[in-house]
């Protein structure tokens, strides 16, 4: 390939492939819509999908050419070069224009059907799910089932959990006020609990010191652990040492929490206990561990 043809043929073909990749260039740093900006989420496929095709059409283009150089006579031979280089061209222009133009469409349309699909996925694990009567459940509770990976029921007062039948917490009256008390280091503890359904609690406490000033209160709905039929919790009674299983209730609300376990029957003198935990994120903000925390009990 020494000849004028050949010649012209290569230096047009490298001004093809500049003109494509500058192109290219210019979309991606300088247009407002990115397409491997807006595609950033899959990765390094795009970049390689992208040589790939370039690469396609850069092959088709050679081999065209040298077609055309054995096909026609040499003197019609630049005439059809710049004649399919043009086409070529263009092809290549408006189709990078529809590609950059589209890319949000063609973007939203893989993160529905991700979504979608997610979705699926969640609907199928809720049917194996089986709830008698909603209201006897919190929201929150029966998402946390969701992970679980067998078939659940939730019939009156049980879950049922492949053979296994476990009884939801009872020792707390339905609607009725339940009030926990406790003293240490001259502060007192008052906890007011009221059971609203089977799994969630209305809750009031408050932290006084000796003087009855108040160093702190919470208030709030704390709600079973969704998974409290693996196993209880297990505390250790403050005033006897001896241990004992409990139920976790939680309220979380932003980066705060609040945990309240209750006992699971009652001590030798037949009082109910109950434990209490919280805290947040924000280290500034006053905390009240397990290991702090009183056995509270009821009068």
């Amino acid at each position: 390939m020494k000849d004028s043809n050949s010649l012209f043929q290569i230096t047009l073909l490298k001004t093809i492939i500049v003109i494509y990749f500058l192109y290219i260039l210019v979309n991606s740093l300088g247009n407002s819509v990115s397409f491997f900006h807006d595609n950033a989420e899959f990765g390094i496929w795009t970049f390689i999908s992208f040589i790939m095709i370039s690469a396609f059409i850069l092959f088709v283009d050679i081999a065209i050419i040298l077609l055309i150089t054995k096909s026609f006579k040499d003197k019609n031979k630049r005439a059809y070069i710049l004649v399919f280089q043009t086409l070529i061209f263009a092809i290549v222009y408006f189709g990078l224009n529809y590609m950059f133009e589209n890319a949000d469409k063609w973007n939203e349309r893989v993160i529905n059907e991700s979504q979608t699909l997610k979705t699926d996925t969640s609907d199928k694990q809720l049917h194996d799910i089986y709830i008698k009567d909603k209201s006897q459940y919190d929201q929150t509770f029966i998402d946390g089932l969701v992970d679980y990976n067998e078939p659940i029921k939730l019939i009156d007062n049980y879950i049922l959990t492949g053979n296994d039948t476990t009884y939801f917490p009872n020792d707390l009256s339905l609607n009725k006020v339940t009030t926990f008390k406790a003293t240490k280091d001259n502060n007192k503890f008052v906890l007011t609990v009221t059971r609203t359904n089977l799994t969630n609690l209305t809750y009031n406490f408050q932290l006084t010191d000796k003087d009855n000033k108040i160093l702190d209160t919470k208030s709030g709905k704390a709600i079973l652990g969704s998974m409290f039929f693996l196993a209880s919790e297990n505390d250790e009674d403050s005033q006897t040492g001896d241990g004992y299983g409990s139920c976790e209730y939680w309220d979380k609300v932003n980066d705060c929490w609040f945990a309240i376990r209750v006992g699971i029957g009652k001590d030798d003198n037949g009082k109910l206990r109950a434990m209490l935990n919280y805290g947040c994120n924000d280290k500034s903000k006053q905390t009240l561990n397990l290991d702090e925390c009183p056995t509270l009990r009821t009068e």
